[in-house]
């Protein structure tokens, strides 16, 4: 089953193949960081050329809403681009339901969005469907773990994790400088300091 626009339906056939869809494995991290992993099968699909129409049919596949503001993703971060001829195990298509060889580009994107609550969306006009899912997550009972983004649609909303609460470096630095500089004051006084002589001491002895 595959979620579409909230209905839950039969997967899509061409999932037995996986070439007419973009995947899109999803991962969020701590500190607010995001990542996704988008891949088309320029080998397959006959709306994708080669590598290179390929690569830019991922950087248009999804853009991301961050508050008010839609943007391209490469807007927040850059894309990194990479092939390989087999799928992730957890991906729509797994390696042994179709082992290949495969002719697949990657795009990896992260972004550090903390506390952020962020939504993607697909293309108005596009003839690229996106299958998206959360890498590590299982779904509860009688829902689906694939989210199927055709033209238009947006991915639920993502709350993304605020960011841990440290001491910068530079903080953390000039905190152990004031204390060393207080201790060798005190050492240096400590040092110079007159002997104090009791009052015993300064009055002579009597026979």
């Amino acid at each position: 089953m595959v979620l579409v626009a909230g209905l839950a339906v039969p997967a899509p056939s061409a999932f037995a193949h996986g070439n007419q869809f973009i995947c899109a494995r999803l991962t969020i991290g701590d500190d607010g960081v995001i990542a996704l992993e988008l891949t088309a099968d320029h080998g397959d699909n006959p709306n994708i050329a080669d590598a290179a129409q390929a690569r830019q049919v991922l950087r248009d596949a999804l853009r991301i809403q961050v508050g008010d503001s839609v943007l391209p993703l490469e807007h927040l971060a850059p894309l990194t681009f990479s092939e390989r001829d087999s799928y992730r195990d957890d991906a729509p298509v797994p390696p042994s339901a179709d082992p290949g060889p495969h002719r697949l580009v990657n795009a990896t994107w992260q972004a550090r969005l903390p506390d952020q609550r962020v939504v993607f969306l697909a293309q108005e006009r596009t003839p690229f469907d996106v299958v998206m899912w959360q890498a590590g997550q299982q779904p509860s009972a009688g829902a689906s773990r694939w989210l199927l983004l055709i033209a238009g649609d947006r991915s639920p909303e993502f709350r993304l994790r605020p960011a841990a609460v440290t001491t910068p470096l530079w903080l953390t630095i000039l905190i152990t400088t004031l204390v060393a500089a207080v201790l060798v004051v005190r050492l240096v006084r400590l040092r110079h300091k007159p002997a104090v002589v009791s009052d015993d001491a300064r009055s002579p002895a009597t026979p």
